[in-house]
């Protein structure tokens, strides 16, 4: 799937950046990341469907790595290598359960220290990636797993789903390496922020407006085919 850049589609992306709940939260809570998040998603639709020129592609990481430090700097997951009383109680369960079922495989020193001190913390960081990666979490309010005490919001209408899943379709078919490599950082630097951020996985916004985006346009595009009409 290939097109140029015009100013039709930077409209429709101007559209979707502001035709969410999310941004104008964001907006009203934190105005600079708000706006550099803006900045961001045009920057990274550029990436992904052209090459961008040096200058514009330091500034993206400039703003990634800017958003990145003031989001973690204020809802980092203090809790990631902090067990609770319940929690160590269930670790101490589990090695119960280990030490009978698997014996001598579990009973060494790197599979009982690796147990005491890293189980519990990679399982909350994997908690928090699979979190992230919940479309329900972007489209209805993490339905049906909402937790107590999170102000769960919608961030996106839930009509734009089947544009998202579309688009996510066509980054892998089509911009694999640019969605791809944004993605993977993405995802390692929102498993440190905490699920309960007010803000959410801010960095995952303009991701979402790519693909959103990206499904727009190719269906745009089959209706147009069908019925012809305005160029796209």
């Amino acid at each position: 799937m290939t097109f140029q850049i015009t100013t039709y589609y930077r409209l429709l992306l101007l559209a979707v950046i502001f035709g969410n709940l999310w941004i104008w939260r964001i907006l009203r809570e934190n105005l600079l990341i708000g706006i550099l998040l803006i900045i961001l998603s045009f920057l990274l639709f550029k990436q992904v469907i052209t090459k961008v020129q040096k200058r514009q592609f330091f500034l993206l990481i400039l703003i990634f790595a800017t958003i990145s430090f003031i989001t973690l700097r204020v809802g980092f997951d203090n809790n990631i290598f902090v067990s609770s009383a319940e929690e160590k109680i269930q670790q101490n369960t589990r090695h119960g359960f280990y030490s009978v079922e698997l014996g001598k495989l579990f009973k060494n020193t790197i599979s009982l220290q690796f147990h005491k001190y890293l189980s519990t913390s990679i399982y909350k960081l994997e908690r928090n990636l699979f979190y992230n990666l919940d479309p329900n979490l972007y489209f209805f309010a993490a339905h049906p797993r909402e937790r107590a005490g999170v102000g769960e919001f919608g961030k996106y209408p839930w009509f734009l789903l089947p544009f998202f899943i579309i688009g996510l379709f066509l980054a892998i078919r089509y911009y694999y390496l640019p969605t791809g490599i944004y993605f993977i950082w993405t995802s390692l630097i929102s498993i440190f922020l905490n699920p309960g951020y007010y803000l959410g996985p801010v960095l995952f916004f303009p991701l979402m407006n790519i693909l959103i985006v990206l499904g727009l346009i190719f269906s745009l595009r089959i209706v147009k085919n069908k019925i012809g009409g305005v160029r796209l």
